[in-house]
């Protein structure tokens, strides 16, 4: 139950991933709505900078139209002041006061139209102003009256009806800018009432449909829940209802999670209960095994032991303890020593305690420690290892007694004499390193190969089958795996798999791997 709170806190102090899925169609019209948003805006923004800009060029063109118009009128009056009086130097003054130059100074942004009427009232004025010039430098009165009328006629003419129609024309073009900036502005507010009404509109059916979803996952939410409380109701104790209304409030869904997540803590507690006492019956079945292989393993010596001593003390004077009887007993003392040490180092493995180590380094040292044994039995021993150094995080006793065991193990499978072969090799992944131990000897016995790594199963007379379970254990202590397959061509190959740097191993894999091994 502990474990289940803890594993229920961590999932509720994660953070929870958005639910893309149900927020898509939402999303979804929410871009769709933005895009058109900044589309809107965009062309309302160039438009209303076109428009400010033709209103603005207008003004500025009217206001320049009703400038030209007075200066005609005022060269008008000007002219007819100075028929009347004929005073030069009202006349220097008019030629002075150039109404063609003071145009030609301004800049002024007109339509097609415009331009073409502005540059003939331009030339208008140019024309008025050399005949001004003309009219200076006249000597002849009848000269000087045909060009003083030929200007007064213009001005009062051509030149003032050219500077009335230029004001009309502007005026008109401020009007029609006035006019686009009405129609953008009715454009404005249509399209945010569009938008505005639209947006509203597309949110509430987005709502909808969010709603809709959500009140169907709530109705399959409900349905896994009343079977899943219904699966519980028979090994808990509680007898309320477990269900979700999916028209009710949210809140209500936390409330009856919550309530099915104590039936499972409770359901969880007796599961975590009832494998304490599967494992505590497991234990006292092992302990039981135990006792009878250990009972079986030390009568014999003791039997043995037990008869010598008999034969001993019966009366005769042949009788007593002879060299060969005391050999006997000191064997079987010997092999009652190895046996209990066998059982010790079953029932209480050491702890581990790595280092980094060269693997090709342990697998010579164990070598030399069989050497002698193997030489008796003319058993050659060859190592196949990468060039480069083979290294990994590992307890070099332990692995050097796996090591050990196995390769007595090989060398007890030949008798007669043979070969081994032990490889050192790193795993594809590069996670893991391989000792593979081969012999060609007779291979694995089928009346023990389904059961070759439980306890006391061995084809040897003196073992006590507990030699590969211990190096089940320590090999799965590690972190790695231990296999046994037959040989191609006849023998047997044992591969041990550790990983190359120190992985944490759960008590469960321990447990698990306690049942395992031991050779022929």
């Amino acid at each position: 139950m502990k474990r289940y709170n803890q594993v229920m806190s961590a999932n509720s102090d994660r953070s929870h991933p958005f639910p893309w899925k149900a927020a898509a169609p939402s999303l979804a019209l929410s871009a769709v709505l933005l895009a058109v948003t900044v589309c809107a805006a965009s062309v309302l923004f160039v438009n209303h900078q076109a428009t400010a800009a033709a209103i603005d060029n207008a003004a500025a063109g009217l206001n320049a139209a009703i400038e030209l118009e007075k200066t005609v009128e005022d060269l008008r009056d000007g002219v007819t002041e100075y028929a009347e009086s004929r005073d030069e130097a009202k006349l220097r003054e008019l030629m002075r006061s150039s109404a063609a130059r003071r145009m030609a100074g301004k800049t002024i942004v007109l339509s097609p139209d415009g331009r073409l009427l502005f540059g003939e009232i331009y030339q208008s004025l140019s024309n008025v102003d050399e005949d001004l010039h003309k009219l200076a430098v006249a000597e002849q009165e009848a000269q000087r009256q045909r060009i003083l009328e030929a200007v007064r006629q213009l001005l009062e003419g051509d030149l003032l009806a050219q500077a009335d129609h230029h004001r009309k024309v502007t005026n008109d073009a401020l009007q029609a800018a006035h006019r686009e900036n009405q129609r953008l502005v009715e454009w404005t507010g249509w399209t945010l009432l569009v938008l505005g009404v639209g947006g509203t509109a597309a949110g509430i059916l987005s709502g909808f449909s969010l709603a809709r979803a959500l009140r169907r996952q709530l109705v399959d939410l409900s349905v896994s829940v009343r079977t899943a409380a219904g699966s519980l109701e028979p090994v808990t104790d509680a007898w309320e209802p477990v269900a979700i209304d999916p028209s009710g409030d949210l809140t209500q869904v936390q409330s009856m999670v919550d309530r099915l997540s104590e039936r499972v803590g409770s359901v969880v507690s007796r599961l975590q209960a009832a494998e304490r006492e599967a494992m505590r019956k497991d234990q006292l079945a092992a302990l039981g095994q135990l006792a009878a292989g250990l009972a079986h393993e030390l009568r014999n010596p003791l039997t043995s032991i037990k008869t010598i001593v008999e034969a001993a003390r019966e009366p005769g004077p042949a009788n007593g303890l002879d060299d060969r009887d005391l050999e006997v007993i000191e064997e079987e003392i010997s092999r009652l020593d190895t046996t209990l040490q066998s059982f010790l180092d079953y029932a209480r493995p050491p702890k581990l305690a790595r280092r980094r180590v060269d693997l090709l380094e342990i697998v010579t040292r164990t070598i030399q420690l069989v050497a002698p044994q193997a030489d008796r039995q003319h058993v050659e021993i060859a190592v196949h290892a990468p060039r480069e150094a083979v290294h990994a995080i590992v307890d070099p006793e332990q692995i050097r007694q796996v090591l050990l065991n196995l390769l007595l193990n090989a060398i007890d499978a030949l008798p007669d004499g043979g070969q081994i072969d032990v490889s050192i090799d790193v795993d594809p992944t590069g996670d893991a390193v391989r000792l593979l131990i081969e012999d060609n000897g007779p291979g694995i016995d089928r009346a023990i190969k389904e059961r070759l790594f439980e306890p006391f199963q061995s084809s040897k007379p003196s073992g006590t089958g507990l030699g590969l379970t211990i190096c089940r254990r320590i090999v799965a202590n590690h972190g790695g795996t231990i296999a046994a397959t037959d040989r191609v061509g006849g023998g047997t190959v044992f591969t041990v798999k550790l990983p190359r740097h120190e992985e944490s191993t759960s008590p469960h894999t321990i447990s698990a791997d306690a049942h395992a091994v031991d050779h022929r």
